[in-house]
């Protein structure tokens, strides 16, 4: 009798194909693995959406004096916003406004020679302001005209420990003498302080005349410029460098003296 051996069929994997048997412990290790990364993810993207929201708020301010559409707005050099022309009340506005936001109030400023919408509006290095092009009473414009910001009214008020009435006597060897200021614009008191400088000035006693920076300068200040704080000026004069006499300190703002302070050291 003929003995009939079974061959077994080969194998339909191509050749060097890894087996795809999966096991069952590393699915279950890589699920785990996916999940956790998801899970990190979506408490990432929580914390993420729970702190932008808890940064984006809004606060009511002053309103506009005039309702207008599409207008320009303008960061100006000394921190107002200007916003000027547009479309209002079905009509195309020349009107001007400036906005300051310490008081957080709108005030009326030149208007436009041409009124104007969908123009266009640019901070020139010089602190003045471009408007050009848009659309007007004629139709389209090719006009342009020129902003220029006036100087505003500073006013600065010495504060304590100097007398604004120039009766301040200090000794010469107390260290320092604090200069403080406030500053009102326009009458109004304002904490948008610009940056100021000092000048200081012997009037009596030794040799009278402007007193040069490097004499008076203390480590808490950097040449001549005001520090800002708490919506004063502060300077930190040596009294011990400056010695015995009768001084006068002048704030200047755009190089233009918007306050001054005299006081005695002895």
């Amino acid at each position: 009798m003929k003995t009939i051996t079974t061959t077994p069929p080969p194998s339909r994997r191509p050749p060097n194909q890894p087996n795809t048997t999966k096991d069952p412990q590393n699915m279950k290790t890589r699920s785990v693995t996916i999940l956790a990364t998801i899970i990190t993810a979506l408490v990432a993207f929580t914390s993420a959406s729970d702190a932008l929201a808890q940064g984006e708020t809004w606060t009511a301010t002053g309103s506009l004096n005039t309702a207008r559409r599409v207008p320009t707005a303008s960061l100006l050099s000394n921190g107002m916003v200007l916003v000027a022309g547009g479309f209002g009340n079905s009509v195309f506005l020349t009107s001007a406004e400036l906005y300051d936001p310490a008081s957080g109030t709108w005030t009326a400023t030149g208007s436009l020679n041409t009124a104007r919408v969908w123009h266009t509006a640019s901070l020139l290095p010089n602190g003045t302001v471009l408007v050009a092009g848009g659309w007007g009473n004629s139709g389209l414009l090719n006009s342009a005209e020129l902003y220029a910001v006036t100087s505003p009214s500073y006013s600065a008020q010495v504060q304590q420990p100097i007398n604004a009435d120039g009766t301040s006597v200090f000794n010469v060897r107390r260290g320092v003498v604090p200069v403080k200021f406030t500053l009102t614009q326009g009458g109004v008191a304002t904490c948008a302080l610009p940056p100021a400088t000092i000048a200081v000035t012997r009037t009596a006693g030794g040799t009278t005349g402007p007193i040069d920076e490097s004499i008076y300068t203390g480590p808490a200040d950097t040449g001549s410029n005001f520090r800002i704080d708490n919506c004063h000026y502060i300077y930190n004069l040596s009294s011990g460098a400056l010695g015995v006499g009768t001084y006068r300190v002048d704030i200047n703002i755009n190089g233009q003296v918007v306050g001054s302070a005299s006081f005695q050291l002895k």
